[in-house]
């Protein structure tokens, strides 16, 4: 890794790879190192070996020629096959016909691992740990602050960070507030190594106040099952709007006008006539024809919205009868 390797050194570091790192059980992993001759003259080195309690999990994969011509430079391979679970040791020997460092030896390790599942879920974006009972919106376990009935979807992500397959069961959901929520998509069950996999819960209620409940789905992680975490919805009466609409009183006329509602929340407003058949309106611009004679009763509603709940306001439209405007003009 191009990283000076101490004759002699009993240590090992992944940093200049004489550490293998992790290698499940029956594979294979290769490390690639460089001989340099510093001198001038060829140095000539045979019958490389590797000895200590592990030496049959390693073997030399690629041996470097030899001689090696000075200030050169030549590569070899060493490949750990671990047989077993567990930390591995060994210790390499090149010998050479340098005066001073002849064997070159230094320490290999590697550790052993079975392929296993290691789960993980994660709300937006963020790590929700196995068993936890906090709520917060970072993570998704807080779905945050609604209006009566007002539907939220939450996802949540199930990560395998395991090297062998991870299979998991459908999610439930339990607790004193479970019938608020559902599962509204499903994940898959069946997880490979660094695969993802999704589900969506969907909340609504008609209860105010603090909404808990319990998301739990079996696995095969051996100490991750079932895993489990809280969440919760805090539902809030939403202040009603101040919508005014005001009445009228008119003279009949062909010519259609505006009457129109006003208010502090920007939900769209729809007007309808409830009473009476001397005028129409138009449900969403607000303009009236007159038609007759008469007392009509006109409904405005305004839809909720994220801040305001919806509100409606029913007022009359007086039509009069118009006056004919006569003349007379005398003949003589």
């Amino acid at each position: 890794n191009g990283i000076n390797i101490p004759n002699g050194s009993s240590t090992t570091s992944l940093t200049n790879h004489t550490d293998f790192g992790n290698v499940n059980v029956a594979a294979s992993f290769q490390r690639v190192f460089t001989i340099e001759n510093l001198g001038t003259a060829p140095l000539n080195f045979s019958s490389e070996f590797i000895s200590g309690p592990d030496a049959s999990e390693f073997s030399f994969f690629a041996l470097p020629s030899s001689p090696l011509n000075g200030s050169g430079a030549n590569t070899y391979s060493i490949q750990f096959n671990p047989s077993s679970p567990g930390i591995k040791n060994a210790t390499v020997f090149i010998p050479n016909d340098d005066s001073d460092e002849n064997p070159y030896s230094f320490a290999i390790s590697g550790t052993g691992t079975v392929p296993s599942p290691e789960i993980n879920v994660r709300g937006n974006g963020n790590t929700i740990l196995n068993n936890s009972t906090t709520f917060n919106a970072n993570n998704n376990t807080f779905f945050g602050s609604v209006a009566l009935s007002t539907p939220v979807v939450k996802t949540y992500t199930v990560e395998n960070l395991g090297t062998a397959t991870l299979t998991i069961g459908n999610p439930v959901i339990s607790g004193a507030a479970a019938s608020d929520y559902s599962i509204t998509t499903n994940p898959s069950l069946i997880i490979g190594p660094s695969s993802t996999t999704s589900f969506s819960v969907t909340f609504s209620s008609a209860t105010l106040g603090d909404r808990d409940a319990t998301i739990s789905f079996s696995t095969d992680d051996s100490d991750e099952n079932p895993y489990r975490f809280d969440i919760r919805t805090t539902v809030v009466a939403l202040p009603t709007p101040n919508l005014v609409y005001v009445g009228k009183v008119v003279t009949y006329s062909p010519s259609p006008f505006f009457m129109k509602a006003t208010s502090n929340s920007t939900g769209a407003i729809n007007y309808q006539i409830i009473n009476g058949g001397c005028a129409t309106i138009d449900a969403n611009s607000g303009e009236v024809t007159t038609l007759c004679e008469g007392t009509v009763t006109i409904e405005a509603t305004q839809a909720a919205t994220t801040n305001f709940s919806g509100n409606t306001k029913s007022v009359n439209l007086i039509i009069l009868k118009a006056t004919s405007n006569l003349s007379l003009t005398s003949r003589g």
